[in-house]
């Protein structure tokens, strides 16, 4: 007997049949590959069948990004769609003909159950041309990184084709109409998270300028909001108040529990402002001025962490770092358990280590994310660093890729 030749398909001795079903979803559920996983589930009707019974997680969020093949895209919408919940489509070179034919079907395979949707395209005006697609009853966030062109038209059909969002993202979006606000404010009621990182608002106009009821007023009224990251964020001819938007919020009864800006004015603030009970997290500049530091420490006593971006701020080392700390544990409620700083070119010498440790242990947690390519810890003993994560936790980008 050859034992080279394989048998034949229909020999109970193949392969393909002598698997039985269970067998074939074990295999399935351990390809975590898409394109793998794609590729395996059109193997034969068998495959196909005992794919389509996998748990449904393994296929509630996907990512169609340039790694997987437009044909294959097409495929998982086709045959998977009613399984997906969350899709993240990031096709930055795709062509705008196989774009609408994607949007098309997310429409077609995906509606009746998509509950997030993050787009990162070139350009949105493919969207001119499937907006009328773009209604998803179960939608609750939806999302834009890194995509220009988008217009006031674009964001009035959107918002009022899915008046149930509770969270909008628009990334590193380079421009955004100035009316953004007041548009998420009338079309997005339900809204309960916005962010907005990195991104400009411009006026196209050079008379036009931006004022409170642009910016504040539209933040202030929407009466479910949570979240708001305004980190990085540029304005046109304008800066955003934090003491009129906190006394916006308080008037409003705004739940938000968290705040994070930057780019804001930097003036002192009125000697007092008004405490919003929810509010927990809350993100500022590191060049605040510790007067009004200190009158959002005396006042918003709910905090329980604190966010500084340092990252731009050359003068801000280990030393300035001790004397900020020091100065927040003087005026901060004892509901405040952590303090993180976001940092760049950020070198921590062992005695300046050891004088922080020594400062917060047993008092309150201090992060330190550094945005540096070399590891900036390296005179620091790794078991020391270990011994004292719970109260000085230090991360870079050095650690994630070693």
């Amino acid at each position: 007997m050859n034992m080279d030749i394989p048998p034949r398909q229909d020999s109970p001795n193949h392969i393909l049949n002598a698997l039985n079903n269970d067998c074939i979803r074990e295999i399935l559920i351990r390809l975590y590959d898409l394109e793998d996983f794609l590729s395996a589930s059109k193997v034969c009707v068998q495959f196909e069948e005992c794919s389509l019974q996998c748990p449904s997680s393994k296929l509630r969020m996907v990512k169609i990004n340039s790694y997987l093949s437009f044909d294959n895209a097409k495929t998982l919408f086709k045959t998977f769609g009613h399984l997906i919940r969350e899709i993240e489509l990031e096709r930055r070179d795709e062509k705008p003909s196989r774009l609408i034919e994607l949007f098309k079907m997310i429409e077609t395979f995906c509606r009746k159950n998509l509950t997030s949707l993050r787009i990162t395209i070139g350009s949105a005006d493919v969207f001119s041309k499937v907006l009328d697609m773009c209604s998803f009853p179960k939608l609750e966030c939806l999302g834009f990184d890194s995509v220009s062109d988008i217009t006031t038209h674009l964001l009035r059909t959107l918002l009022s084709l899915n008046p149930q969002l509770k969270r909008l993202e628009l990334l590193f979006c380079i421009v955004l109409p100035f009316e953004t606000l007041q548009i998420i404010s009338r079309y997005a009621p339900n809204i309960e998270s916005l962010d907005f990182v990195n991104s400009c608002f411009y006026s196209h106009d050079e008379i036009t300028i931006l004022t409170d009821d642009e910016t504040i007023v539209p933040l202030a009224s929407l009466q479910h909001l949570k979240e708001l990251d305004l980190g990085d964020v540029f304005y046109e001819t304008y800066e955003i108040k934090i003491d009129k938007l906190i006394n916006k919020f308080a008037a409003k009864n705004t739940p938000i529990e968290k705040l994070f800006m930057s780019n804001y004015e930097k003036e002192d603030f009125q000697s007092s402002l008004p405490t919003l009970k929810t509010l927990e997290h809350m993100g500022l500049d590191g060049d605040t001025p510790l007067d009004s530091l200190k009158i959002i420490l005396q006042y918003q006593t709910s905090l329980k962490s604190l966010c500084f971006n340092v990252r731009f701020m050359r003068s801000f080392t280990m030393e300035s770092l001790l004397e900020h700390v020091s100065f927040i544990l003087k005026f901060s409620s004892k509901n405040l358990s952590e303090i993180s700083y976001l940092a760049q070119e950020f070198d921590i010498a062992i005695k300046d280590y050891e004088n922080v440790v020594n400062l917060v242990k047993n008092r309150i947690l201090i992060k330190i994310e550094n945005f540096d390519s070399i590891d900036t810890t390296k005179d620091i003993p790794k078991h020391t660093l270990k011994i004292n994560e719970k109260w000085l936790c230090i991360n870079s980008v050095f650690n994630h890729l070693s």
